[in-house]
């Protein structure tokens, strides 16, 4: 087997709240004549997601598009090379925050993160970051800061990350929209008529009645 990131897509449905395995995830199943996946919708999340289409029923289709070749290239770059110079390498940051376009904005309901920083404020929120990362690397840093410091710092540093990722954004509507027509054009799948039905039959499902909080084509990767 050859080891490495492994890049897909896969239809889901977004739930508000989790569902019970037997009362709720079965019978759908049994009605659509179809096995889905129940999965947490993002690592450490209380969301839950409902996979109706796969990555491998997707995978033909999702290999076709325009920008799959770079997007899964700069990924592979990134990672492999554990780059963080996003000025150095503007090409390969562009198709990551496609991904953290996917994976933080394209489903989220929280209004906030779409208030876009000025300029100034995202430079400063990067370099507050760097300051946050060179007291980490600090010779005496076990000794000069007390545990409550350091729990700040690694607290503020998290809060600031999960920030900027969004915020490189959306803060450059030029570049917002570059990020989002890409995402369009890898997502754009045409769905088979059996799919849209399948898909159709799960959003009006009664076990599923306000509950769904979103449902579209999500880009996936992982280690294999």
């Amino acid at each position: 087997m050859v080891h490495g990131n492994k890049y897909g897509i896969e239809y889901v449905i977004f739930l508000e709240k989790p569902i019970d395995y037997f009362d709720d995830f079965l019978p759908i199943c049994i009605d659509t004549r179809k096995m889905f996946k129940l999965d947490k919708a993002r690592r450490n999340s209380y969301f839950y997601k409902l996979v109706i289409i796969n990555e491998n029923e997707l995978d033909k289709r999702f290999s076709q598009r325009e920008h799959i070749q770079k997007y899964m290239r700069s990924l592979d770059y990134i990672s492999y090379n554990h780059l963080k110079d996003r000025t150095t390498y503007p090409e390969e940051f562009k198709y990551y925050d496609v991904k953290m376009y996917n994976k933080y904005i394209k489903y989220s309901d929280d209004t906030e993160i779409f208030f876009p920083f000025s300029q100034t404020q995202v430079q400063q929120a990067e370099q507050r970051i760097t300051e946050l990362t060179n007291k980490y690397n600090e010779d005496e840093y076990w000794t000069k800061y007390t545990s409550e410091e350091r729990k700040n710092f690694n607290t503020e540093k998290s809060i600031l990350n999960e920030l900027i990722t969004t915020q490189r954004i959306i803060s450059n509507p030029d570049y917002f929209t570059e990020i989002k027509q890409i995402y369009n054009e890898l997502t754009n799948i045409e769905l088979t008529e059996e799919e849209k039905q399948i898909i159709d039959k799960v959003l009006t499902h009664s076990k599923l009645e306000g509950n769904i909080s979103n449902h579209g084509f999500n880009l996936i990767d992982y280690y294999m």
